[in-house]
């Protein structure tokens, strides 16, 4: 005569073992899957409440290499850039403290459109921070001169088109994408608001680093 309740204790052991070997090899085909579509790009978009994709910053990062260093051998610029994340312009005014500011909003390195990049200027005979004189000599810059813009990984060239000096309420940068370029602008003098020193210059090629 069999003994039902052993029998029924050794079926219930049985399935509580093949549950866990389910979930556990549930688990790791999960992750294994997962990270695949993930490498091949075809993990959903994260949809913010207006309705719009939020980029990963792997996304980005592969978009565009911002901007963290500008030379400019013909004047002797050579400078850090800050990328701050807002057009606060408390926020702004202190990031001009550490160096060349790239504004956010305009192009990155990568993009068919205009990268922003602005800083102070200053003469005085004593300066304590040296980010306030980062774009001295910007206006002694030439149609043809070189400017040199490095991401983390690429070195972008471009060549200098225009040099001007305009009201500041007249000094507008086109942020409109479609062409690849760069617009650098400084004060006339530091803690001038009236005029500006704006540089455009078109991009000619980059290579890695």
């Amino acid at each position: 005569m069999v003994d039902i309740s052993i029998f029924s204790k050794r079926i219930f052991d049985n399935l509580v073992r093949s549950k866990w070997r389910f979930a556990f090899s549930f688990i790791v085909i999960f992750f294994i899957t997962f990270s695949l579509l993930t490498i091949l790009g075809f993990t959903p978009e994260v949809v913010e409440k207006d309705g719009s994709l939020k980029e990963s910053k792997d996304k980005v990062s592969e978009v565009g290499a911002d901007p963290i260093r500008i030379v400019i051998p013909s004047v002797g610029i050579d400078a850090n850039i800050v990328n701050p994340e807002s057009r606060d312009l408390t926020l702004l005014d202190r990031a001009l403290k550490d160096g060349v500011v790239h504004y956010p909003g305009s192009g990155t390195l990568e993009e068919e459109a205009n990268v922003f990049l602005f800083g102070h200027s200053s003469f005085l005979p004593i300066v304590r921070n040296e980010s306030y004189k980062v774009f001295n000599n910007l206006e002694r810059l030439r149609i043809g001169d070189i400017i040199k813009v490095e991401s983390n990984e690429k070195e972008y060239v471009y060549k200098v088109e225009v040099v001007r000096l305009t009201d500041a309420g007249e000094a507008f940068v086109d942020l409109r994408k479609g062409n690849k370029k760069l617009t650098l602008s400084t004060c006339n003098s530091f803690g001038s608001v009236d005029e500006r020193f704006v540089v455009e210059a078109n991009f000619v090629e980059s290579h890695l680093l």
